[in-house]
């Protein structure tokens, strides 16, 4: 694992249909996926891979993250997203949240701790 967080980037960029075996592989107790739909060197991007570079060693628990490009004709802040999904939570927390705070890297940082 510590070998993987140091040889790999810390966003992983995937394509939309592989999402389910993205999140598949952090269905572990203790894991949460982070999933965002970003424009390609957008703030927003930036940010988000400035906080998942920041959380990557974060010791609380295992972070996956990765990104989905959105196409040029997308708008960089409409169309952005980013979900949190935690399957090992226990009900009633939610197995799946959205990002709805300002987009900086603190803030997705403070989000996700």
């Amino acid at each position: 694992d510590w070998l993987r967080k140091r040889e790999q980037p810390a966003v992983a960029e995937i394509q939309k249909s592989e999402v389910e075996q993205f999140l598949a592989k952090s269905s572990s107790a203790n894991a949460f996926a982070l999933v965002a739909f970003l424009k390609k060197n957008s703030v927003r991007a930036k940010a988000y891979i400035k906080a998942a570079e920041s959380l990557i060693s974060y010791r609380g628990a295992k972070l996956r993250f990765a990104a989905i490009w959105l196409p040029k004709s997308a708008d960089p802040k409409k169309d952005a997203k980013l979900t949190m999904s935690r399957f090992s939570m226990e009900d009633p927390d939610e197995k799946q949240l959205e990002f709805a705070a300002s987009w900086t890297e603190s803030g997705i940082s403070k989000w996700v701790k």
